[in-house]
């Protein structure tokens, strides 16, 4: 057993974990894809009333798709928190797009004045 240790998250096994998991292995469904993947899809459509889902591996690959489907293209430009995990900034980039970072407030969240009055003074819309 390791002392000391800093755990960024604790799993809690409540219920049917281990035997689903003993299902994965056994149908050798152990990535992003399989029919836990499916039912999970379909059910997240159906809460959310919406007509696709997509489960990804990771939040970088979540934030990827979602910068891909809201129409960001090579070269637009991102607004994004200098404060920040790498995740975001990778997402980006992966959709060569640039990021711009903005400050942060006191309570270490994108500065939103300095946003809005940069939006006002340097940007144009459509």
């Amino acid at each position: 057993m390791i002392k000391n240790k800093i755990l960024l998250h604790k799993p809690t096994f409540i219920g049917n974990e281990l035997k689903y998991l003993k299902e994965c292995i056994k149908t050798e469904w152990v990535a992003s894809s399989g029919g836990f993947i499916e039912k999970f899809e379909k059910k997240i459509k159906k809460f959310t009333g919406s007509k696709y889902a997509v489960s990804c591996a990771s939040g970088t690959s979540a934030l990827h798709i979602a910068l891909k489907v809201n129409g960001i293209e090579k070269n637009d430009e991102v607004i994004i928190p200098s404060l920040t995990f790498i995740a975001p900034v990778n997402s980006i980039i992966y959709n060569f797009a640039n990021p711009i970072f903005f400050d942060s407030n006191n309570f270490f969240t994108i500065n939103t004045e300095d946003v809005i009055n940069f939006l006002k003074n340097n940007t144009k819309t459509n």
